[in-house]
């Protein structure tokens, strides 16, 4: 409904794909980090960005 990106479908399944794959097919710790976001810098990322580490197939 209304405009859409000619992208936006191959956008959507490689999100898909992407989450199935960190939630279901590998296994990682998330260490503690700063996920503070600054609200002036443009992109934004969290500070400590995202670690994980120890990762292994499953």
């Amino acid at each position: 409904m209304g405009h859409r990106c000619a992208g936006e479908w191959v956008t959507i399944q490689v999100m898909e794909q992407s989450l199935e794959f960190l939630a279901k097919r590998i296994d990682y710790q998330v260490p503690d980090q700063d996920l503070s976001i600054s609200m002036v810098r443009m992109p934004t990322l969290p500070k400590s960005r995202f670690v994980i580490n120890q990762v292994r197939k499953i």
